[in-house]
């Protein structure tokens, strides 16, 4: 009996029928390229004012997250989605002491089987697969960096988490986004140099990448437009659904294709926010097309201090 677990990025809108967790093509059509970089110009145009963290209190961002992950038993294969929370307190001094707290709630989508299935085959008996716990560290320097603290769709985290180091599109420190270009294609380019040629996700890769930053809920205003505006400028960029609506919160959906998997980004029509992220199967793996691979919403919010939700 083995098991393998998928960190995913993503977003909303799942069915569950028959056990198959699955995104409904149709829904909201396919926007041409054009389309696209108009709705990510308009979120650029409207991005919403950075959050106000006075002396003392902390920024919340919270990641409610769904990962696949798979499982062996009784001759045959199992997946199912897990949710997963993830709260980080961000001092208005960075170099100030952070608090992340991780938990893995018990909640499941199932992909590939049932529950009852699963449990007969004897599958997912090796443990609930993330760490949980709290980590306290100036800077966000935890001493253990938890598995899949920033992994989405393939991307990897830093191998030391360090909130005021050189950063990254993974951990966009105040230094890396200082040193981002200042212009939409400089950034296209930065974007495409910070992505491997060989990545088998081709362009989706890219679009992946931002999301990665903007999920963080660390990135300026400035930044943030300047990202919507390289996106737009992505080949093969569409609006696959004009009303995802992800935890409550109604936005845009992106998506790029990639060779086993759509990315998907989401943003909020009205303020430009990113609220979230799915990934989609396109059929050519294991899974069928349409398939959720996974699916995160990000909220933020000003707080007292650590540990506080208001």
């Amino acid at each position: 009996m083995g098991k393998r677990w998928l960190a995913g990025a993503a977003a909303v809108g799942v069915l569950v029928a028959g056990g198959l967790v699955v995104w409904p093509e149709g829904v909201g059509g396919r926007g041409a390229s054009a389309e696209a970089a108009e709705a990510l110009e308009r979120a650029a145009a409207v991005g919403a004012v950075d959050p106000e963290v006075g002396p003392g209190r902390y920024l919340l961002v919270t990641t409610r997250a769904w990962w696949l992950g798979s499982s062996t038993g009784g001759g045959r294969s199992f997946s199912r989605l897990s949710e997963n929370l993830q709260e980080t307190w961000v001092p208005a001094d960075r170099e100030d002491e952070w608090l992340l707290r991780r938990d893995v709630t018990g909640e499941h989508r199932w992909v590939v089987g049932t529950a009852e299935e699963a449990e007969r085959a004897g599958a997912f008996r090796e443990g609930r697969g993330w760490p949980e716990g709290e980590w306290r560290a100036a800077c966000g320097r935890f001493d253990e960096v938890p598995s899949g603290q920033v992994r989405v769709s393939g991307g990897q985290p830093p191998a030391r988490s360090d909130w005021c180091g050189g950063g990254s599109w993974q951990q966009p420190t105040a230094s890396w986004q200082d040193g981002l270009p200042a212009d939409v294609d400089g950034l296209c380019r930065r974007l495409r140099a910070d992505v491997p040629e060989d990545d088998s996700r081709g362009d989706s890769a890219l679009l992946t990448s931002v999301a990665d930053a903007l999920r963080s809920g660390l990135v300026r205003e400035n930044v943030r437009a300047l990202m919507h505006r390289a996106l737009a400028k992505l080949p093969g960029l569409e609006v696959v659904d004009r009303a995802a609506d992800l935890d409550g919160r109604v936005g845009i959906a992106f998506g790029l294709t990639g060779q086993f998997e759509r990315a998907e980004l989401i943003v909020d029509r009205e303020t430009g926010q990113f609220i979230g992220e799915r990934t989609v199967a396109t059929g050519r793996g294991s899974l069928p097309a349409g398939t959720v691979t996974g699916f995160t919403s990000v909220r933020t919010a000003v707080v007292a201090g650590p540990g506080a939700r208001s």
